[in-house]
């Protein structure tokens, strides 16, 4: 092998580098952070987001989107860099 310049050094700590990032959970072109999860409590604030639904939730046939009913409050699902979450919202 021909090496010019650490040429081959340098694609090879590239190589690495990034190899480590993606073994770390990092996704390559993510320029936003995911949003703050709000821990799950008995009260939902409108708007906040949840990492998970609590317990007992439904999925009730809603026409303008996937809802989920959880007591008497409604969530929202969403996909971002983080999976799916939930954003508690009015009635649909």
């Amino acid at each position: 092998m021909l090496v010019i310049g650490g040429a081959a050094v340098a694609s090879a700590n590239t190589q690495a580098a990034a190899a480590n990032a993606y073994n770390a959970g990092y996704a390559a072109g993510v320029t936003a952070a995911p949003p703050a999860l709000a821990p799950i409590s008995s009260n939902f604030a409108m708007g906040a987001i949840y990492a998970t639904l609590p317990a007992g939730c439904i999925k009730p046939d809603v026409q303008v989107g996937t809802y989920y009913l959880c007591g008497n409050k409604w969530f929202k699902p969403s996909y971002g860099a983080i999976g799916v979450y939930y954003r508690a919202v009015s009635a649909p």
